[in-house]
């Protein structure tokens, strides 16, 4: 569960998220990296549909995770055309 910026008194915080930094990284670092997830809102170029079982796994299937990573890409800027 994590925090994400906005009201104080937001009754959704903290939010699931879904760690997206390596595995070494994670047992060495004090810091993850983190996407958070939401489940209202409209899908778009930078939001990514994931069932409500899927986020929980330890692993998230690659189709998904494939997803995922393409979103973060647009977030960031880059062209990323669709597969």
């Amino acid at each position: 569960m994590v925090y994400t910026p906005g009201p104080p008194d937001d009754p959704h915080q903290p939010r699931p998220a879904l760690v997206v930094s390596e595995e070494v990284r994670n047992r060495l670092r004090d810091d993850l990296v983190v996407i958070p997830l939401f489940s209202l809102g409209r899908f778009g170029p930078t939001r990514v549909y994931a069932p409500a079982r899927d986020p929980f796994r330890p692993r998230l299937a690659r189709p998904a995770l494939d997803a995922v990573l393409r979103a973060v890409r647009r977030a960031l800027g880059e062209v990323v055309p669709e597969p």
